[in-house]
């Protein structure tokens, strides 16, 4: 069988889990050989300053999410301005330690390391941000970075 690792609101290394699957992976007609299915968040843009900008709604969403309050995806705007308190800024660093954001240049090279470092079949990118335009340049630009055309599914 397959599998699939959720890093990208995960703040756990996924190598363990992938160590495991390989140990314990039986071929089967359906799946001969192992597939890992890795989810990333990424967050690509121009400029790694405009990527860091936009990347600030994540860090404000989780913290949300974690202390159970359920609003709206706040703005980058928004996420620069609040102010975090020690134990919010250590989990935004936990979640930050898998996530991906930059240039294209500095994803195609983080992306392709992680993948081959959780020895990945294939890759499949969330990019959290505020605005649809800002996500889909963000994963234009990424795509481009892999020379791959992007791929819509249901919504954004």
């Amino acid at each position: 069988s397959a599998t699939g690792f959720a890093s990208h609101f995960s703040s756990t290394d996924p190598r363990p889990a992938v160590e495991a699957y390989f140990d314990a992976f039986t071929p089967s007609e359906r799946f001969p050989e192992p597939h890992v299915l890795m989810a990333v968040a990424a967050v690509c843009a121009e400029t790694e300053e405009r990527a860091q900008h936009l990347a600030a709604s994540w860090d404000l969403a989780i913290v949300r999410l974690r202390s159970g309050q359920y609003l709206p995806f706040p703005t980058p705007e928004e996420a620069l301005a609040y102010d975090y308190s020690p134990a919010e800024q250590a989990l935004i660093e936990s979640q930050r330690r898998l996530r991906f954001v930059g240039t294209p240049e500095q994803l195609r090279a983080s992306l392709t390391g992680f993948a081959e470092s959780t020895q990945a079949s294939e890759l499949m990118i969330a990019s959290f941000l505020h605005s649809p335009q800002d996500r889909m340049r963000s994963l234009s630009l990424l795509a481009r970075a892999f020379e791959l055309e992007p791929r819509q599914s249901g919504g954004l």
